[in-house]
């Protein structure tokens, strides 16, 4: 019987974030579904307009999901609860995505609070070569697991041999930093952003990998 010792190696990065995330949504009711189709196509014009301002090209505005859902709302007629049809709803969602830099986004922040199409938007923090990031952290749980392992060994009066088996489930990382902007009053503030020196959280996680080594 082969004789082994398994090991859960964990992977930290500290990064210092380098790129702007700024998840945007249109949401356009009506009660004609024609219509509501209209109005969502003249507000992501609107925005995509709006942004050029800070000198995005309408390809930089980037599609999450489009969905146009029936709404109803519930009415009480001679006593009796029912669900009325209210119309449509079609909600846009959609990702900017640009480099850090305090004036930019101080005139992105500035061409989206002023959009006639009233967007929500909030803004994140992140790292741009994720698979960079990823791959350290990979780096770094395989040297923490072969630590444990030698260390293991050692205490046990046995040596670490070889290498039998890798187990990782490739699981989505969160490389977002913690430190997020949510204005209460988009309009005012924003004229304030290119003045205000924002520095955002280091963006920080972890992963974890299990190795199986044979031991002599």
């Amino acid at each position: 019987m082969n004789r082994t010792i398994t090991v859960k190696g964990t992977g930290n990065i500290t990064l210092r974030p380098d790129q702007v995330v700024i998840p945007v949504t249109l949401v356009v009711t009506d009660l004609d579904y024609t219509e509501v189709m209209r109005r969502s196509t003249e507000a992501l014009d609107a925005v995509c307009a709006a942004l050029e301002t800070a000198g995005f090209r309408r390809e930089d505005v980037k599609t999450l999901d489009l969905s146009v859902n029936t709404r109803y709302v519930g009415v009480h007629e001679d006593g009796v609860y029912k669900q009325v049809f209210a119309g449509y709803e079609c909600r846009h969602s959609l990702k900017l995505a640009f480099d850090l830099d305090q004036e930019r986004l101080g005139e992105t922040i500035t061409a989206l609070a002023g959009c006639e199409a009233k967007p929500e938007f909030s803004i994140r923090f992140t790292v741009k070569d994720q698979e960079a990031a990823k791959n350290t952290m990979l780096r770094s749980a395989a040297a923490d697991a072969r630590r444990k392992a030698e260390t293991l060994c050692a205490a046990a009066g046995v040596t670490l041999g070889a290498l039998s088996s890798i187990l990782y489930d490739w699981k989505d990382v969160n490389l977002y930093s913690q430190s997020n902007l949510m204005l209460a009053d988009a309009a005012p503030a924003a004229g304030m952003m290119k003045r205000m020196a924002i520095e955002p959280e280091d963006v920080t996680a972890s992963d974890t990998v299990t190795f199986l080594w044979e031991i002599v």
